[in-house]
């Protein structure tokens, strides 16, 4: 098979009593020494050792042959290899750019050596607990790193700051990682070009590093931050914001935002706080002035704004009058009994939606902007259809799920 470019082996369930062949098939499906592979997919092998060949990732044409190095592959992944201890060796593959290791979950270590990475998944693999200290400094290319459901992870190793090709990271579901590494402390380190930013679910975590966070400010596109409970410096991350010029998406949940007094965020155009994660119903009254401070840090800009709360909230952040370009908004779990005549004054606003606002009773008596209106489980409001028709006949109303026609006489 000298023209073989693309390897895929896929193995599916083996019945109570079925032989299972699939190590002597997968030893089988050992490519020509003149192959050309590029790509190889393993998944679902459930052999607690990989055959020989892609142990080695070489090959050989017979039993006294030298192995040959596989080293135009370019793209591996593994996935499903549950029982699997060890991942393949790598060290002499110059040309592989990436690698996702996807449900491993017998893998504690990463014992084998890489380099030149471009991009690099590592997802479900329970049992990891580090990751090699060498992994930053030996992939300087890196452009994607994704890591989730990695539950023993405790840290990633120094030199992240280095990745200054890094575009995309991703962070999910490792709650017991307490560290993103220290930053190099490298005089005259160029500015990185990350874009987006996703750290959720690491309930661990405390302390996000300033000088990585300024490397990435001025490029950086969307910033998402969720269920880190334990972060305690998030008015410093806001403060290295102040120089993301670029950044559109922000979101904001489960974090501790109390502490935040001061935002500026002049270009994002989509906002999402949510704190009912956060927050006791006790605890929820000193939530006020940072909320408003964050709408007016991004007053001119602020397309898409979703706000949770809890049910004790009896306010509404005046800061929403303020948001001119705002099209979209949507409130729920809010304890407020009326909305405020100047929300129906909002001039760019199109979509509203209320959801579990059980206290809510009045809406504004007229729209100037509003096309459509969702209400979802807002047991205490009642909305007269004629006078809706009246005072905004262009509005479309959708109460649980059922559009109520203007003309209706219920």
């Amino acid at each position: 098979m000298p023209k073989l470019f693309d390897l895929m082996f896929q193995c599916g369930s083996v019945r109570e009593g079925e032989r299972n062949d699939e190590e002597s098939v997968l030893e089988g499906l050992q490519p020509h020494a003149n192959a050309n592979l590029k790509k190889l997919e393993i998944y679902g092998f459930k052999g607690k050792r990989f055959p020989e060949w892609i142990e080695k990732m070489a090959v050989r044409d017979g039993p006294q042959a030298s192995w040959v190095a596989l080293e135009n592959l370019i793209q591996i992944t593994l996935e499903r290899c549950s029982e699997c201890e060890e991942i393949p060796q790598l060290e002499h593959l110059p040309n592989l750019k990436s690698l996702s290791l996807i449900g491993l979950e017998k893998v504690r270590f990463i014992n084998s050596s890489f380099s030149k990475l471009m991009s690099l998944n590592i997802d479900c693999l329970e049992g990891l607990e580090c990751l090699p200290d060498w992994l930053f400094y030996k992939n300087q290319n890196l452009s994607k790193l994704e890591i989730r459901q990695c539950p023993k992870l405790r840290e990633l190793p120094d030199g992240l700051d280095t990745l200054n090709s890094l575009e995309k990271l991703v962070i999910h579901d490792c709650p017991n990682l307490k560290s993103i590494g220290n930053p190099s402390g490298r005089e005259g380190q160029s500015q990185g070009i990350l874009r987006e930013l996703v750290i959720e679910r690491c309930e661990g975590l405390m302390v996000l590093p300033r000088q990585m966070l300024e490397s990435w400010a001025p490029t950086i596109e969307c910033l998402e931050l969720k269920g880190l409970s334990s972060l305690k410096n998030l008015p410093m991350v806001i403060g290295c914001l102040a120089k993301a010029a670029h950044l559109t998406n922000l979101k904001i949940v489960g974090v501790p935002i109390a502490s935040v007094k001061s935002w500026a965020l002049g270009r994002s155009r989509e906002l999402v706080i949510d704190v009912s994660e956060e927050l006791s119903m006790e605890s929820s009254v000193g939530m006020k002035e940072p909320v408003d401070a964050l709408l007016q840090g991004c007053c001119n800009s602020l397309t898409n704004f979703t706000l949770r709360g809890v049910q004790n909230w009896e306010w509404l952040p005046e800061s929403i009058q303020h948001l001119t370009a705002l099209n979209v908004l949507n409130l729920h779990n809010l304890g407020v009994e009326e909305l405020p005549e100047w929300l129906g004054n909002l001039p760019s606003l199109r979509s509203l939606t209320l959801n579990s606002c059980n206290k809510l009773r009045h809406l504004p008596s007229c729209w100037d902007a509003l096309e459509v209106l969702y209400i979802e489980d807002c047991g205490e409001l009642h909305i007269d259809p004629a006078e809706w028709h009246n005072n905004s006949p262009n509005l479309t109303i959708w109460v649980d799920g059922r559009q109520i026609k203007p003309c209706s006489k219920n």
